[in-house]
């Protein structure tokens, strides 16, 4: 961890397992990641005013990546598979795990899903390489929306800002426009 206006980094984790893909709680006061320090990736906390000292505290059990807590710290959200994983929900002070309707997952990526107070923002697609869906999930209702169709192939993360009155207001994701490359013919080359 680094202030935002610089300084020297701070080393969270001390564990020789592998900790990745770090989010705050909604306090700020801590920090979820996924770690296989427990033999299988798990979703863990740690104190973001830990010192390397302090154990981290396992989430799960039954796998984790990508968690995003919700903006009310009620609910932490995550994905059980590195890749195109369904988005699950348990209470943060414990309990029970649950999906997240049928349709809501985390494609290619486990970052690629954001949690607003009143839903769930993702992708679908038949093949995200071409072409993706991005929708809403109303936990209220239940009900799902479709925002709009992105012509490109789905990249790797989405957030979510939220607007002065705590509303959703912008999402933002990354999508591979173009990829290719140009062939070059050098004439007399040595």
């Amino acid at each position: 961890m680094i202030s935002a206006d610089g300084g020297p980094p701070r080393r969270l984790t001390s564990d020789k397992a592998r900790d990745i893909l770090p989010s705050w709680s909604a306090d700020g006061r801590s920090i979820y990641f996924s770690s296989n320090r427990s033999g299988a990736y798990q979703i863990w906390k740690a104190p973001a005013a830990n010192d390397a000292r302090q154990d981290a505290v396992q989430v799960t059990s039954a796998g984790g990546y990508g968690a995003a807590e919700s903006p009310d710290g009620r609910y932490l959200y995550y994905t059980k598979a590195w890749l195109s994983g369904r988005v699950c929900r348990m209470p943060t002070g414990g309990g029970k795990e649950e999906m997240i309707g049928q349709t809501v997952r985390s494609l290619r990526m486990p970052q690629n899903f954001a949690v607003s107070t009143t839903g769930v923002y993702y992708t679908t697609s038949s093949d995200p390489w071409k072409g993706f869906d991005v929708q809403f999930l109303d936990l209220g209702s239940r009900r799902t929306t479709t925002l709009g169709h992105v012509r490109a192939s789905l990249g790797n993360g989405m957030s979510l800002v939220p607007g002065l009155d705590g509303s959703p207001a912008e999402l933002l994701f990354s999508a591979g426009i173009r990829a290719g490359g140009d062939l070059i013919l050098v004439e007399n080359f040595r």
